[in-house]
């Protein structure tokens, strides 16, 4: 029974929490041909975890009206789940985002943002910084283009 259940089990899966915006590319099977379609939307509630009863479930407005769907992430139906944002919450079920209100404040700037640790990566296990030239820098590089420019334009 394990090995079946492992055989199922898809690896290739994100962290899924409440709050995040994620699209899940979902199989659909019409008239003998198999395609994709993208649902996109805000997980309300994980449950399940990750094992192979996990199902999430995902609201967004489509054309002014609120459409939820259930997935089993699990499912051979779904091709894959991406996670686009992440807010922060206080709560495991955000059921109370069908208010439009409610949902309003909850994306009003709760946006998790991401660490140094995770700008760049290193075979060291260190933090890598982009490096942005200093400002008097800038200004100087823009200060010696400018006359070339006007003296070009004049010849």
């Amino acid at each position: 029974m394990t090995k079946v259940i492992q055989k199922s089990l898809k690896t290739d899966l994100p962290e899924l929490k409440p709050g995040q915006i994620v699209k899940v590319h979902q199989k659909i099977i019409e008239a003998g041909k198999e395609r994709i379609q993208v649902f996109e939307g805000i997980v309300l509630d994980v449950h399940g975890g990750q094992g192979i009863d996990g199902t999430i479930t995902v609201r967004k407005d489509s054309f002014g009206v609120g459409v939820e769907k259930i997935f089993s992430i699990h499912s051979p139906n779904v091709a894959k789940i991406e996670v686009i944002k992440e807010y922060r919450t206080k709560r495991a079920k955000l059921f109370h985002l069908r208010d439009p209100l409610q949902l309003k404040k909850f994306l009003k700037g709760k946006e998790v943002t991401k660490k140094p640790a995770e700008v760049g990566s290193s075979s060291g296990g260190e933090a890598t910084i982009p490096k942005t030239p200093a400002p008097a820098a800038v200004a100087a590089a823009k200060d010696s283009k400018a006359p070339e420019v006007k003296k070009e334009a004049k010849k």
